[in-house]
This record gives C-alpha cells, structure tokens and sequence, in this order.
C-alpha cells in the first residue's frame, strides 16, 4: 500500500522561506506501516527552496540535534564567542515529543533557531535521505548534538554529510549504552557487569559479588534515571528488579532489561573533556557528594577541582583512554568515574558523548575561563584558534564554585521567598533565564537530577563561595526554602514527615565538614 508522509514544520516569523511540501510515498505490504499517519511514527522533512533565508556568501549553517538543558544554549553562546560570524541554526528533533522536563530550556530558546525538523526514526532510510538532502541543500556544514540521542544522531549526519567533525556512526552503540560502554573500556578501569531481563540471573549474579551493596540500572537512560543502589540481599535485589523491568524512562523508553554491579565505595569525580581527532583534552573537574534517597543516591554537592593536581593528572590518562577505548575521538565527554577509597584504584561509572548535564559548561566557562560547550564550537568553526586554547590546558581556576541541588525527601514545594533569598547571594549564578528559580513551584520526592527542587549555582572567590554555600544549606536545614505535602492524616504526616525530613538534612549536615 502508499502511505503519505507529511512533517508540519515551524519557522521564525521573520525568516519566511518559500517551502515546498515534500511527501514521501511508501510501497509496502508490511502491517507496521498501516497506521503510520495516525501514530506519527515517521516524519519527513520539508524542503528549503530559496527565499529570503536562502544559504549566501558569509553565512554557516549548523544543525543542532536534540538540543535541550544546556545544550540549547549553543546558537547563544555561538553568537558570544563569534560576534563577527553570520552563524544560522536548525534545529532537529529525533524524538516525539520532548521529554517533559527539557521543555523548557526548547521553548526559552526556539527562537534562536531558522526552522526544525522533527524525524522520529533515523533508520528510516528515505525520511533520512530527504533530510540529507535538505540539509544539505541549505549548506549545512556541521552537526552537534545535544542529549544522548542527539549525540548518536549528530554523528550519522555528519557521516553523510562527509564532514571531520563526528564520530563513526556504527559504533555508537558504545557510546550510548552502559553495558556495551563499560565492555569497551579498558579492564583497568572496568566494574564487573551483567545486562540481562532475567531477575533470578541478576539475584545470582549478586552473590558471586564481594560486595554489601549493589548497583541496578537501566542501560540507556542517563541522570542518576532509574538508578538503584540496595543492599545485596536477594529478596531486596528480587523486588528491585521486577519493579524496574517494564517501566519506563524519562525519555520514553521501555526498560527491557538492567546492568548490575557492585557499588564501589569512594570519591565521585564528573570529568568534562573534549577530542579532536583522537586527543582528548580534560576540560573541569567536579568532585561531588551524594544524597541517600532511599534506595536511589541523588547528587547533592558539585565543587571544582585543580585541574593541575595529581588527582586531575591521573584523571586526564583515564579520561584519554576512555575517549579512545569509546572511539569518542571529535567532540565532548561527560564522564563520571570514581576513586576508591583505601585502594585509589579508577572505576569507570559511565560517558555521555555530550557535554555536561545542568548548567555544569555554563558553570565551567566562569571558573577556568572556557568550557567543553565553548570549545565544541571553536574546534568547528576555528580550529586555529582551538589549538592555542588546547595549549593553555591545564588551566588555573579564573573563580572558585559550588553546584547545589536542593532535594526534596517529600513531595511539597518552594517556599514563596525562596527565589529572592537565594538570588541575593553574593555569589549566586543565573546561568540562563530558563534555569531560574521559581517560588511555588511543585516538586515531588527526590530520585534523580530531573526532580531536584532547583539548582543553587554559586560562582566566585573562594571564601565568598564557602560563605554563601554554607548559607544554602542553614537556610534549607531551618526549613526556609521548601515545604512538604501531608501523605495522610495530620498525626500520621507530623511523624513520616520529621523522621524524612531529619535523615535527610542529617545527611545534609555532614556536608558542612566537607565542603572545603
């Protein structure tokens, strides 16, 4: 049967090209494509025709995939850094819709793009030749990505639009999934690891592990999604698994099957890097401190750390052997790793071939002076001038920082106030509009870096920053930036509630000790 393929496209208001409206037609019998129209399961791409927009002399045109959080910063910063360059955008969606909670970071920056495309399936072949041919048709001369997904799709355009930028698209596989990722890396550095749908397997594979705590995790999601750390006991373990398998994560997708692992106990390092051609360069450090929530741990405390120490040093060979081990060779990594306690031994948690997650490369930018965001973009538009940069490396800190998510242990919300307490810190960092905080606003239990309350960005001299940090945590240990929800009768809630709400910020309490 034919079935005709339309994707609806939206374009800025002052940048009217004259379109043509491209259907592609499908000659199957196969029943998946029956009710195509109706699912939305492919969407072609519109073609660009001249108009005022059309390609010209002086202008670049870039595509961005699946650029939300921070990554939807890049026309913006683009614009920063490059103030003379007549850089034009557009954007391309590869899942429908956008996940919830990256809605608004798309939405605040929209505008700073020239049209979109949306493409639910890239292994569609003709929906991804006409796109192809579109983008290149309108001179696109590089593709980033943006979230994991966009990341993987960034690599296959610039593959087919033959251009040194990306990363060979048949082994991303390793550079997405944690299984395969952790396959990949060198032994050194690996957690032993099973991927599997089968709960008794996972039990068993428990057992032969020494150790009293153990890690079950979906293989795709990312941020801290789905991940539980419980007691290696095989009834806990049992329940755990059969209540994972068969949800669905925070981009849509059924989890069919978990990685488990030992949970290795020590020190957490966020290690943000970029390659060019093979070299990988370590851009920022955070050592960050986690929450209990639970059976999930919630990163709550990120500080920088000396790019020009013996830990950072260490983290710079480990950094490059993943890079290689990944095939990462062009672009970012966002890769978190941790050191041992008693032992100093490297553990490889995961990469993402994107930048950091949050605000993390605004952050960056403030403390060494660039970021992996920043330097993404140089190493396309001015490779030049990202060789010198590359030289500086490593850098001193320009200011000293601190990142904290204020985790709810209750559903509840931001106390009217918050906002203003918060943003008169001395030090306090907006780093977009998108990510302010806002009185009121409902939030749930913490159980990931998608649920936090809000995020307390803090940029500085050390002293003021320590300051400052301090203040966040009194004002949130004193009960100042959020209230809780009652779960049931007034009794019942006094007690749940102050028995949550003391462990917590117990726990809260130690950071004190630790934040310098």
């Amino acid at each position: 049967m034919q079935v005709q393929l339309l994707h609806i496209q939206t374009w800025k208001d002052d940048c009217v090209p004259t379109i043509r409206e491209s259907l592609i037609m499908y000659d199957t019998a196969e029943p998946k494509y029956g009710w195509v129209c109706q699912s939305f399961f492919f969407f072609c791409a519109l073609s660009l025709m001249g108009g005022k927009c059309a390609f010209g002399e002086g202008e670049v045109w870039l595509a961005c995939v699946d650029c939300y959080g921070p990554a939807s910063l890049y026309p913006v910063e683009a614009r920063k850094l490059f103030p003379n360059k007549k850089i034009k955008w557009i954007h391309i969606q590869t899942d429908r819709p956008i996940p919830a909670f990256y809605r608004g970071s798309f939405d605040a920056t929209k505008d700073e793009y020239e049209g979109r495309l949306v493409v639910v399936d890239l292994n569609d072949n003709a929906t991804y030749r006409e796109i192809i041919r579109t983008l290149k048709q309108q001179g696109v001369v590089a593709a980033f990505g943006g979230m994991e997904s966009g990341a993987l799709a960034a690599d296959q355009i610039n593959a087919s639009l033959d251009v040194p930028f990306g990363n060979d698209p048949s082994t991303s596989r390793v550079r997405r999934e944690k299984y395969p990722m952790q396959q990949a890396t060198p032994e050194r550095y690996r957690i032993p690891s099973i991927l599997t749908d089968d709960v008794e397997k996972i039990v068993h594979f428990a057992k032969t592990l020494n150790a009293s705590e153990v890690v079950i995790k979906p293989n795709k999601s990312s941020g801290a999604d789905f991940v539980q750390v419980l007691k290696n006991k095989p009834e806990t373990i049992r329940i755990a698994a059969h209540s994972l398998l068969g949800q669905t994560d925070k981009y849509g997708h059924l989890i069919n099957a978990v990685v488990v692992q030992p949970a290795i106990d020590g020190t957490e390092y966020a290690a943000n890097s970029i390659a060019k051609d093979g070299v990988a360069t370590l851009v920022s450090v955070w050592r960050y401190e986690k929450l209990r929530m639970g059976a999930r741990k919630v990163s709550f405390l990120y500080r920088p750390f000396d790019l020009r120490s013996p830990v950072a040093r260490e983290l710079q060979i480990a950094v490059q052997d993943i890079h290689t081990a990944l095939l990462n060779r062009n672009g970012p990594g966002h890769t978190e790793l941790m050191q041992e306690a008693g032992t100093g031994k490297w553990y490889f948690i995961e990469q993402g071939a994107r930048i950091g997650g949050r605000a993390m490369p605004l952050i960056d930018a403030q403390v060494w002076g660039t970021s992996h965001l920043h330097l993404n973009l140089v190493r396309v538009l001015d490779p030049v001038e990202y060789d010198r940069i590359i030289k500086s490396f490593p850098k001193k800190h320009v200011n000293d920082g601190a990142i904290i998510s204020l985790l709810s242990p209750l559903n509840g919300r931001l106390k009217e106030g918050a906002s203003e307490k918060i943003g008169g810190l001395p030090t306090y960092f907006l780093p977009a509009p998108f990510y302010r905080i806002v009185d009121g606003k409902t939030v749930s239990k913490a159980i990931d870096l998608s649920s936090v309350a809000a995020t307390v960005n803090l940029v500085g001299p050390t002293t003021e920053v320590k300051q400052d940090a301090e203040t966040v945590i009194r004002w949130a240990t004193g009960n100042q930036l959020l209230e809780y929800d009652p779960p049931g009768g007034l009794a019942e809630a006094c007690a749940f509630a102050l028995s949550k709400i003391g462990n917590h910020w117990r726990q809260l309490g130690q950071f004190k000790k630790i934040l310098w």
